[in-house]
């Protein structure tokens, strides 16, 4: 399914695989994630946003699974579109077993933050702005819904 070595050709695969509901291949997709910036950098973003909006779409326990494991396992890549999709797919399928992981990249979305000088780069600085102000949310959603192994 992702022996193709274009991106564009692997995004669409993706889509497809959501389109279709073919939940069967969830753990290719959490390998596809997973290697995406090695394997097709280029297109990773693209990939990467079409995997979790996949594994999102599956729901149940396939998501509940998947989409934590994309969270702890994954390298972050904290101002590409995919990790807002993964933030609010985290929103969704996960409980407070996350929130130390939540935490921790709020510290280092935090930072990152604070690093950017708003004079010199206004772009930068938002884009990490409104990442700190998803994670904090997607935090409160998951202590206000409770639960979990705490």
């Amino acid at each position: 399914m992702f022996n193709a070595q274009n991106g564009l050709h692997i995004t669409e695969a993706v889509v497809l695989t959501e389109k279709y509901g073919l939940s069967e291949f969830y753990e290719r997709l959490i390998t596809l994630y997973k290697e995406a910036h090695n394997q097709h950098s280029v297109d990773s973003d693209n990939i990467r946003s079409a995997v979790v909006s996949a594994l999102d779409s599956f729901g149940g326990t396939i998501a509940e699974y998947a989409i934590p494991e994309l969270l702890l396992n994954s390298r972050r890549y904290v101002i590409d579109r995919e990790f807002s999709l993964l933030l609010g797919a985290t929103a969704r399928h996960s409980d407070t077993t996350l929130i130390p992981e939540l935490e921790d990249i709020e510290r280092n979305v935090s930072g990152l933050a604070d690093g950017v000088d708003e004079q010199v780069n206004p772009v930068f600085k938002n884009k990490y702005l409104a990442v700190l102000r998803l994670v904090q949310s997607v935090k409160q959603e998951l202590l206000s819904r409770g639960g979990g192994d705490e």
